[in-house]
């Protein structure tokens, strides 16, 4: 049965597993978050700047959804699920001694001999209690939660701040744009607005051949800079 200098330290221990994967959280839900809005812009630019909102929105639409979740499942694995670890408290040791290097592997030493003295008689318990008193004494002043240094997600924080604020900016401005995409990408078919309405349009409908056509056209808004007749044989 533990002793209190063993619940002491493996409480110590515990806490600092507690406080890496906080910070394994913390550091993997905010890159996410700026992938998913940069994934988001990046989709509003290829659907309505490149191609205009003349994609088949049938495929076209899921299609981008498609791959913007298989990018985000990829980077929720790479940056989150692959660095959460169960606690083991030999691990938490060693990242605790390379944080600590004046602990001179005692605490990993003392981990080590605790676990593998249980149930054995030939482990000298002087020794185990001596090393027991050293780790105490070394480890009593230090903070085991300090393995892990907050003030390096500065950078990814001031990145985040900028991507959301973008965002903000776009969905204020675009805000019809915005929900025009994601209207898309869930399948329906969907145009952006445009800032010319064509109110009318006025044509001869027979042309004998050889005779010139006329088209007249009325619209609203911004007057257009130019414009494309396109004509189809049936």
């Amino acid at each position: 049965m533990p002793d209190s200098t063993d619940r002491k330290i493996e409480d110590k221990l515990r806490e600092a597993h507690s406080e890496q994967q906080r910070f394994v959280w913390t550091r993997g839900i905010v890159r996410i978050l700026v992938w998913l809005l940069t994934l988001l812009l990046t989709d509003l630019f290829i659907d309505w700047v490149i191609l205009r909102g003349n994609a088949e929105s049938a495929w076209f639409g899921p299609l981008l959804l498609a791959i913007n979740i298989g990018i985000l499942c990829y980077v929720a694995w790479y940056e989150l699920i692959r660095h959460r670890k169960d606690y083991d408290e030999l691990i938490t040791a060693l990242d605790v001694e390379e944080r600590h290097p004046e602990l001179s592997s005692l605490l990993v030493s003392y981990t080590q001999l605790k676990n593998s003295s249980e149930g054995q008689a030939n482990v000298s318990e002087e020794l185990i209690d001596a090393m027991k008193d050293q780790a105490v004494e070394r480890s009593h002043s230090l903070n085991f939660r300090k393995i892990v240094d907050f003030g390096q997600l500065k950078t990814l924080a001031l990145v985040s701040l900028g991507v959301v604020l973008f965002f903000g900016l776009i969905s204020f401005k675009w805000e019809t744009h915005l929900t025009t995409l994601f209207q898309r990408l869930a399948g329906v078919d969907a145009d952006y607005p445009t800032n010319t309405d064509i109110k009318s349009v006025e044509y001869q409908n027979v042309v004998k051949f050889g005779d010139s056509l006329s088209i007249t056209a009325t619209w609203d808004k911004k007057p257009p800079e130019g414009a494309f007749i396109y004509t189809r044989a049936y």
